[in-house]
Formats: C-alpha cells, sequence, structure tokens
C-alpha cells in the first residue's frame, strides 16, 4: 500500500510547498529564483526523506543502500514533482499579484 504513494505523495508535497512559495510574491527575478530554490531545497528533502521511509519499510537494507536507492527515486520522480512545484509556484504568485 505504501509504495502506491512513492509518486502521489511527492507530487502533493511539491503542490503544497509551490503554493506556499507562491503566496510570498516575489517583486523580481532575483527574488523569484531565491524563491524557487529554497522551494526546490525543502521539496527534494521531503521527497528525499519520503522515499527512504517507504524503502526501508518494504525492503529492510543498510542506511547506506536504502539512502542511494532513496536520491534514485528522489531524481526519477522529480521529473514529476519539479515541474509540478514550478506550474504552481508561477499561478499562485501570478494570482497574489493580480489579486494584489
Amino acid at each position: 500500500m505504501i509504495f502506491l504513494l512513492s509518486l502521489s505523495f511527492p507530487v502533493l508535497a511539491a503542490l503544497f510547498l509551490g503554493r506556499r512559495a507562491g503566496r510570498r510574491d516575489p517583486q523580481g527575478i532575483g527574488e523569484f529564483w531565491k524563491e524557487a530554490a529554497v522551494a526546490l531545497a525543502w521539496a527534494f528533502v521531503v521527497v528525499f526523506l519520503w522515499h527512504c521511509l517507504w524503502i526501508t519499510s518494504t525492503i529492510p537494507a543498510p542506511w547506506q543502500d536504502t539512502a542511494l536507492s532513496g536520491v534514485i527515486w528522489t531524481v526519477g520522480t522529480g521529473a514529476v514533482w519539479v515541474p509540478a512545484l514550478m506550474i504552481c509556484y508561477v499561478i499562485t504568485a501570478l494570482k497574489i499579484r493580480r489579486a494584489g
């Protein structure tokens, strides 16, 4: 069951972190990229820890193997959750800018 969340949880985390970063309303290009880097760093850590958790719960292995598998899964699923994070970030920032 937890394996089924291997992709859905990272996408949900990316959507949440993208909305959170977009609500800060970046005022310039530098601030936009700074907030994007912070959101991506947080998302990478959260997704990496999530993958390590489900890998450990399904296949008991030494921590080195778990960490390596977590990195591989994080990078692999990054093809989905990174664009989702950035799209959500940009859309939320545009909505905040139009409203304010």
